[in-house]
Formats: C-alpha cells, structure tokens, sequence
C-alpha cells in the first residue's frame, strides 16, 4: 500500500465476541449455530437503529464502526439487555453471553475494512470485557459520561497483549463492579477486622471481596430467572386525549426520556422500552404482566392540550392491591418538550425515590444541603450504586465526592465523604489504608463541628467512639435516631449497630421502622432484620421474613430460601427443612460444598453465625 492511498479517520469500533463460543459448538454444534444467527439478527436490528455499521466478522466476532459514542454506548446496552431477556425466556436451547468492548481512535481504511490502533484497542477492551458487559476506552468514556444516564467503573490503565490503555466498564445489570489486578498484600488482620465493623455499622449493601468467584446466581442462570418482583417498575406510554399528531410525540418523547433516565437513581428495576410499549399495544392484563414481566408498580398517564400548552396526569400504582402510590398533575409549553422531560424526570424520580426506596426524609436531607440539582442527581447515582446488590467495595470509591466537600463545606458533604473512605479502607493496604482511615476521621470530627445535630455526623462519631472504647455509644445512637427518626440511612446504620452490640430487640424495632416507612429499601435491611429477629428468638417473624423473600428478586430469593431451611430445622420441622433444601439444591443445581463456598465468600462472612451456625445446619440436613 502506497502511502498516498493510506486513508486515516476517526472513528468509533465496537468489538462483539461470544464467550465460549467453541466449547458451545463442541457441546451442540447445530443449535449453537442457531442461537448465534438470532443473536445476530437482534444485533444487526440495533445497528441499523443506531447507525452501527459492520465492517468485519470472524466466525462469532463482530467489528463495527459508528460515528457516535453515545450511539454504540446505547445500542450495546440494548443488545446485552436484550440478550440477557433472550436467555432468560426458555426459547434458547443454548444460551449465548456476549462481551463488548468500545473505543474511539485513529483508524486506517481500506474498501470497506477498517485496521489500526483503533480496532486493536477495542478489540482488547472486548477482551477485558465481563460476560454480558461493556468495557470502554477512556477516549469514549469522556464523551458518554455527561451525556448519558449510565454508571462506569473506573478500572485504572489495563494491558491486554502489549496494548495498554485506560478501561472502564458500563455497570448495566448484567456487570458487576469488579478489580482488577490486586498485588497481593500483608494481612493485618486485627486492623482489617475492626474495619469490618466500621462497614457493618454503617449498615451498606456492599461485598468485602472484591475478587469473588463466579456467584451461584450466575452459576445457575440457566435455572434461575432474574426475577424481580418487587421491584419492577412499568411505565407506560402515555394516553393522548386528542388527534394532534405533535402530542402524540412529545408523549413518546416524554415515555422515552423516562424510560432511560430514571434506571440509575431508582433502586427499580425498569421495564425496557419495547416491552413498554408491547404492553400497551397488546393491552396486557395486571396478571399478565405480573407473569410474563414480574411488574409490581406501574406509572401511566394521560395527555390533553390546549392551543400551546399540555396537560398531563400522572399516576404511580401498586399493581397488587391496585392502590395509587402517588399522582400529580402538570402543564408545560408543548414547543418546549426538553424541559418538559426534564421537569417530569425530576417530579417522577423524586416520587419514587419518596414513596417507595429511600423515604422522604432521606430525600430532603440531600435536597436541602446539596443544592445544585446536577450535583444531587450524581450523588444520587452513587449512591444507588453504594446500596445495588452485589456492589464491590474498590479503591477510589470516595474520590468523587471530594468535589462535593470542596464545593459546598458543609456537615452532610464531610460526612458522605467519611462514611466512603471508611468503606474504601476495606481494599487500601498499608500506607493507603492508615491515610484512608485518617482522612475519614478528619472528616468526620469536621462534619460534626460543622453541625453537631447532623444524625449522619453523630452516626459516624458513634462508630468511631466505639472503636477506641469497643462499646456501643446507646446515647449517641438514640440521639441520632430522635434528629432523624424517618430517614432510612441512619436507620439502617443505627440497627445494624445495636444488633453487633448484642441489643437485637431494639435492632428488630429499628429495622422495622426501615420497613414501614420505605417499602423497597435495599435488600441487606430485611437481611440484617432476618438477623435480629433469630438474635430475638423471634422465629416464627423470621420464617414469615424468609417466605416473603423467597418470592422476591433473586438476590433475596437466595437468601430468603437459606433462611427458611435453617428456621425450619432449627424449630424441629426437620422433615420439610430437608424438603426445601433438596428442591433448592436441585433448582440451582449445587453441592453442599458449592453453597458453603458461597456463603463464605459473602459480605457476612466476617458473622460467626453464617460461616458456623448456618454452614453446620446445612451440613446436618445435608446428612439426611
């Protein structure tokens, strides 16, 4: 090739695999082909909506160019979603898990192939990628992030076959936070254990090992649907009382917006934009989509309009007992529908985040000391994050709250900024853990001068007093809970306090005061309840807890099924501890050894009572 024919551009690769691929074809040749073209055809279906255009194939690896980050960003997370749903329905005879990496550099072309540093890079990142995940280059990173509604996880520079290059992977559900290469490091165990009460106190939802192997979810995916009743969230495309064909576009618009705004603020699951509208279009009965979609709480609306402005009524409802959770009504200016989105999106967050998974006074407290409204819904994203299921710990975790403390000097920003370095000290070794844990301190004696009546600072002094004194500071803790008596944070913090300090029965009231006024908090409140209520002796609550989990999200149903054997055994109902323990077994198609494995790799394994009294029941019934 002459260098007059060389033609360069910038462009935007997207690098698809299938993960393995030819173990598939060894295992069932025929069907593996099979999957694989209807995959593809979702996938080409994407490209041709999103403007990805296919410049290479090698057997299961797809290249394709876009002129768009946000674009490939987008319709990666619809293909892996979309992927994720195919495997769950039971059409696919084999189930087919794709990585995707993605990223924008200098390309060289030729007819119509593209090569370069470009396509390597992405082609590594497909590499780094997690099953079902997205891994990103930092070049696409700084386009996406203030442009789309998305989380990523900074990964720090990767080297993948002497490429080297700065990676972040999109958390979509299908990802979980991860490391990547940890040196090994001293144990200083003592240090590291009372560091563990720290995390444990301030009651998150959070695992302390950040290299876990494969989960028993995600061994038995093929068995388990990824159910989430719940937690599942319908919004419907919303009825227009009128024949203009402009209100019938902005209520798309509108439905749209919704749909891919609210996901990484909201501890819901939201139902997908095509479902949405299959829904409407198919007009699905409540038990319908309580079946085929596991739908627990829907947002309708409908729209009318007058000369240039539009009305529309909102409603939030329990698909269950067919009770509305929340309405309002608004208008706006039908020629301005961008801020149009941007009102209902913070109207219908802020509804969901009050009536259903953070409460009220856990929402105006954020309100009221950040009042930038961009800089409350980062926190927001965080802290959703913070709270997700199966969420890693990872060094870094505080560093983007600094700016917050910068910013605004006040108690709830020293005290957010604390509560994370302390968290962060669990993965820092040696020098960084000691300038960790000094930083959260400075932090927190700062955020309690700023404003001692501040529950979170009180919280955070309690922890820290109960470290140099190894008691439970009961003033401290009450103190906060009378300054914010509704606020689902300190609660939690508070009752996994008193539960450590062997106080469960003031543990179980606290947990239930979480429960009722927030009716979705994270799941590790009703884990953490489950505990105080076996601490109480209360076994016949507890059992009833377990049931309730058992028909929840699969990271409740897990957990709750664990419970329910150990309570069945434990109150002599021997026979039908060994029942379920065999169906559960069975279903999830593990070894005794499996979920021993399982629960000591768990954020609880630093309780005496799960790798003990749990594993040593289950060894029991094992026997029968």
């Amino acid at each position: 090739m002459s260098e007059k024919k060389i033609e360069r551009k910038i462009a935007v690769i997207f690098a698809a695999d299938v993960v393995g691929y030819s173990q598939h074809m060894k295992n069932n040749e025929d069907n593996t082909l099979k999957s694989f073209k209807s995959c593809r055809k979702i996938l080409d279906r994407l490209f041709e909506e999103h403007g990805g255009l296919i410049f290479n194939t090698a057997g299961d690896s797809i290249l394709a160019e876009f002129t768009s980050a946000v674009s490939a960003l987008v319709c990666a997370s619809e293909f892996q979603k979309l992927i994720k749903e195919r495997n769950s329905s039971g059409d696919a005879v084999v189930k087919l898990e794709f990585r995707i990496g993605i990223n924008m550099g200098d390309v060289i072309k030729e007819g119509s192939n593209l090569y370069g540093d470009g396509v390597n890079i992405a082609s590594r990142l497909e590499t780094l990628a997690q099953k079902g995940g997205i891994s990103l280059s930092k070049s696409v990173y700084e386009f996406v992030n203030s442009k789309t509604q998305f989380l990523f996880q900074d990964l720090g520079e990767q080297k993948v076959k002497d490429e080297s290059f700065h990676a972040y992977d999109v958390l979509i559900d299908t990802a979980e936070k991860r490391i990547l290469k940890l040196k090994k490091e001293k144990n200083y165990f003592l240090f590291g254990s009372i560091f563990v009460i720290f995390l444990i106190i301030l009651g998150l939802s959070i695992t302390y090992f950040p290299q876990r192997t494969q989960t028993l979810d995600q061994i038995s995916d093929n068995v388990i649907q990824d159910k989430l009743v719940g937690k599942t969230l319908l919004i419907k495309p919303f009825e227009v009382r009128s024949s203009s064909e402009d209100l019938s576009n902005i209520s798309k618009s509108l439905t749209d917006h919704l749909i891919a705004s609210l996901p990484s603020t909201i501890l819901l699951n939201v139902v997908p934009r095509r479902k949405s509208y299959l829904v409407t279009e198919e007009a699905y009965s409540n038990e319908r989509m309580q079946k085929d979609l596991d739908v627990s709480f829907i947002l309708s609306g409908s729209m009318s309009e007058s000369k240039n402005r539009a009305r529309i009524n909102l409603e939030l409802s329990n698909i269950y007992d067919e009770n509305i959770v929340w309405s309002s009504t608004e208008e706006f200016q039908k020629d301005d529908a961008f801020s149009a989105q941007d009102k209902l999106e913070r109207i219908v967050r802020r509804a969901i985040q009050s009536n259903l998974t953070m409460g009220e006074s856990f929402i105006s407290y954020y309100e009221k000391n950040f009042s930038d409204y961009e800089d409350l819904l980062e926190i927001r994203k965080l802290d959703v994050a913070t709270y997700k299921e199966n969420v890693s710990i990872v060094k870094g975790l505080a560093q983007p709250y600094e700016r917050f403390v910068e910013k605004y000097k006040n108690s709830a920003a020293y005290a957010i900024y604390a509560r994370r370095l302390l968290q962060e000290t669990n993965v820092v070794k040696d020098e960084g853990m000691m300038d960790a844990y000094n930083k959260a301190e400075r932090a927190q004696i700062k955020a309690y001068e700023l404003d001692p009546e501040n529950a979170r600072a009180i919280l955070l002094r309690a922890i820290f007093t109960s470290l140099s004194s190894f008691n439970v500071d009961d003033e401290l803790l009450e103190k906060a809970v009378s300054i914010a008596p509704e606020s689902l944070d300190v609660l939690m913090g508070v009752g996994t306090a008193y539960r450590l300090g062997r106080k469960p029965l003031r543990a179980v009231e606290i947990y239930e005061k979480v429960l009722d006024i927030v009716p979705l908090p994270p799941t590790d409140a009703k884990l953490n309840y489950l505990r105080a209520l076996i601490d109480s002796k209360k076994f016949s609550k507890a059992q009833s807890i377990a049931e309730e989990m058992k028909g929840s999200d699969k990271y409740s149903s897990y957990w709750g099924n664990l419970f329910l054997i150990y309570l069945k055994f434990e109150n002599n109902d021997k026979d039908d501890a060994t029942r379920l323990y065999k169906e559960f077994s069975k279903l999830n198609k593990v070894s005794l050894d499996d979920i021993i494995s399982e629960i000591k790799s768990y954020p609880w394994s630093w309780d005496v009572w799960y790798k003990v009294t749990l594993v040593d029941t289950l060894r029991e019934i094992d026997k029968l």
